[in-house]
């Protein structure tokens, strides 16, 4: 390979693979939010289902927790929204930097492979 597509292509490798790990980034993200925010809401479930009163439940802080754990689950949900947003966005840029690469390795093998003369 040799001349400005043969460039180009490489820089289109290069975009890919920044590209593919920012959606990789941005899943793990979003996975991350998921993780944390099943915790949360087994935590809470947990909490619900607790039929024997103790120190927690009598002095009410097992209340303040549930409104803490329910804001927490809001912040969450909201922040998932958000990753969930990032992840498409750099899926979409992911997939068409892969095509640019891929067409552009194409072109510059044609180039490579006509007779020069």
């Amino acid at each position: 390979m040799s001349g400005k597509l043969d460039q180009l292509a490489a820089l289109a490798r290069m975009v890919k693979d920044a590209e593919i790990l920012r959606f990789g980034r941005a899943v793990s993200e979003r996975r991350d939010i998921e993780n944390a925010r099943r915790s949360l809401q087994e935590a809470r479930r947990n909490v619900q289902r607790s039929s024997t009163p103790d120190a927690a439940h009598l002095s009410g802080q097992a209340a303040l927790w549930q409104i803490w754990a329910g804001q927490q689950l809001r912040d969450l949900n909201a922040g998932l929204a958000m990753a969930a947003a990032r992840e498409e966005t750099a899926r979409t840029a992911a997939a068409r930097a892969a095509g640019r690469a891929d067409v552009l390795a194409r072109l510059a093998r044609r180039q490579d492979q006509k007779p020069r003369g």
